[in-house]
C-alpha cells in the first residue's frame, strides 16, 4: 500500500523523512505541495494541494497540520483513492479570527534552508493568503468522509484544540481521536517515539 506523507505549511516533503523512518517507510512519497520546497512559488488553493497528495493507485494518507488538512479534503473529493487519514496537529476549526492570527505568525527566520533563494517571501506571502481563506471559506465536510480516520493532537499544542478534534472524530464514522503526551505544536520540538507508534499501529 502507497503511504504519502503530507507536510506543514512553510516546509517541504523532507520535513517528515524522520517519521518515515521510524514508520519502516523510508520509501514513502512526500511530495513537496505546490509553492513549497524545490517548487517555484505560486498562489496556493486547496484544490491544488489535493491534487498533489493523491497517487495513481488508492493510499494512505498522513499529513502534519497543512498536510493533514489537505489530507481531509483528498478523502472528501477523492474517496475511491484515499484508504485512510493521519492527522497531526491539524487545525480544523477556523474563523477571520484565527486564520488572521495565524497569518500574522508566520515566521520566515527558517525558511532559508528548506526553500533556497530568494523563494521564501513570496511563500509567506501566498501562505498568509491561504490562511485568510481559510477562515472565510466553507469549512471540510468531514462528515463525507468515509475511510478510517486517525486524528492526533498533543496536548501540549497552543493552537490546535483537543475540543475540535473531538468534534472532527464525532462527525467522521469510524475514526479514533489519540492524543499525544507532552507534544506541542511544531513538528520539529515533537517527539517522534511519541508519535510514531499510533501512527504505525493505525496503519497496520
Amino acid at each position: 500500500m502507497t503511504l504519502v506523507l503530507l507536510h506543514g505549511a512553510l516546509a517541504s516533503g523532507s520535513q517528515l523523512g524522520g517519521l518515515a523512518a521510524r514508520l519502516g517507510r523510508p520509501g514513502a512519497h512526500a511530495p513537496d505541495l505546490a509553492g513549497h520546497g524545490a517548487r517555484p512559488a505560486e498562489p496556493m488553493t486547496l484544490e491544488r494541494f489535493v491534487d498533489d497528495a493523491l497517487t495513481d493507485e488508492p493510499a494512505d494518507l498522513v499529513g502534519y497540520s497543512l498536510g493533514g488538512y489537505v489530507a481531509l479534503a483528498a478523502a472528501i473529493a477523492y474517496p475511491e483513492r484515499v484508504r485512510r487519514v493521519v492527522t497531526i496537529a491539524t487545525k480544523l476549526a477556523w474563523t477571520p479570527e484565527v486564520a488572521a492570527a495565524e497569518a500574522r505568525r508566520l515566521d520566515p527566520d527558517h525558511l532559508a534552508e528548506r526553500h533556497p533563494g530568494p523563494g521564501w517571501r513570496p511563500l509567506v506571502e501566498h501562505t498568509a493568503a491561504f490562511l485568510t481563506g481559510l477562515g472565510t471559506a466553507p469549512p471540510l465536510d468531514v462528515d463525507r468522509i468515509a475511510c478510517p480516520a486517525l486524528v492526533l493532537v498533543g496536548d501540549a499544542d497552543t493552537m490546535v484544540t483537543r475540543e475540535e478534534c473531538e468534534d472532527a472524530v464525532r462527525r467522521i464514522s469510524g475514526a479514533r481521536l489519540g492524543v499525544l503526551p507532552g507534544q506541542p505544536h511544531q513538528y520539529e520540538r515533537m517527539d517522534l517515539d511519541v508519535l510514531a507508534p499510533p501512527i504505525a499501529d493505525f496503519l497496520r
